[in-house]
């Protein structure tokens, strides 16, 4: 965690340096929004309702990524605990605001979020306004689909230990019905989407090649030789912004 402050005039400027991650995995990164809440929270600022402000981010958020103090802490087996992401935040002598991104688990519901933080926005009397939803993806692990494709990618790599995973990520799959990710990072490679130098080695493109043209085969009716059944299931965790 960095902070930098300079002279601006007859103004004291306060810059939060954090580390930037994908919002469905908060944990790989920093939020600069908290890093300068924390520290505004050693301040005593002339208006209480700044004040009030404060200390509900850094007794209900702070760097929880979970929502536990915020009341929505859900979590479920098939995918783990609730993910929030403070993605902005706007003050002005009006009002604040703040973008929260959340990522429930397949088991529970938007309006249940929001019914969950409704006490804490209460106790500082602060507004929730609701926004884009997306409803979760969920097909068992014992779904054809889903049984042919780990089939064909165990019998492409050897790899007889990986299963089927849980993500928080939007994807392709919300393109239409009976559709779901598949592939392409291969177990132990660096997590490379949506960051700079983003690329893939000829030997992995091959690789996905293969398993994507046996897969389309596979798929369109042909009969598999062997069949080897998955344990989990495939899905993905909607992005709510609250």
């Amino acid at each position: 965690m960095r902070l930098k402050c300079k002279g601006v005039g007859k103004s004291l400027e306060i810059t939060a340096q954090g580390v930037s991650a994908h919002g469905a995995k908060p944990e790989q990164g920093v939020n600069a929004i908290s890093v300068m809440m924390e520290f505004l929270g050693h301040l005593n600022f002339a208006g209480d309702d700044v004040n009030d402000f404060i200390a509900f981010y850094n007794s209900k958020i702070g760097f929880e990524l979970d929502g536990r103090s915020l009341g929505c802490g859900f979590a479920d087996e098939p995918s783990g605990s609730l993910v929030l992401n403070v993605g902005m935040i706007r003050l002005d002598s009006e009002a604040v605001s703040l973008t929260i991104n959340v990522r429930y688990p397949v088991t529970s519901s938007a309006e249940a979020v929001y019914e969950a933080i409704r006490p804490a926005a209460d106790e500082y009397n602060l507004g929730i306004v609701k926004g884009k939803h997306e409803e979760p993806i969920y097909i068992p692990a014992d779904d054809p689909m889903i049984v042919t494709l780990m089939d064909i990618y165990k019998r492409q790599t050897g790899d007889m230990d990986s299963k089927p995973l849980v993500i928080g990520g939007g994807t392709y799959a919300r393109a239409m019905k009976n559709v779901i990710a598949f592939g392409a990072r291969f177990p132990g490679q660096p997590e490379l989407e949506h960051q700079k130098n983003e690329c893939v080695s000829i030997e992995n493109l091959m690789k996905m090649t293969r398993i994507y043209a046996e897969a389309i085969y596979r798929l369109a009716g042909a009969e598999p030789e062997t069949g080897n059944g998955g344990e989990e299931g495939s899905m993905e965790n909607p992005a709510a912004k609250i």
